[in-house]
């Protein structure tokens, strides 16, 4: 499923907004990710979805949603303890 350029402005928009309203430096980190991986962490944490669910928003795999939020979560830890 090939995302829409209406949803993929959406999406943007979402995390626009949520890296404009949330903490100083989880707003770094989050605006520093490809525009993929913030997705991947808006839908996920912000809005509560499941992996499989963001997974077809976003037309990839549930293993490539979780391999990506590994990722995330690995380079925030590193990021935090460095």
């Amino acid at each position: 499923m090939e995302l829409t350029e209406r949803k993929k402005k959406v999406l943007r928009s979402i995390v626009d907004l949520y890296i404009r309203t949330a903490e100083p430096v989880g707003s770094k980190a989050i605006a520093e990710l490809p525009e993929r991986e913030k997705c991947v962490i808006s839908l996920r944490y912000f809005h509560g979805l499941t992996q499989d669910r963001v997974a077809k928003v976003l037309g990839v795999s549930q293993v490539q949603v979780s391999r990506i939020e590994s990722k995330i979560i690995k380079r925030f830890r590193e990021k935090l303890s460095g």
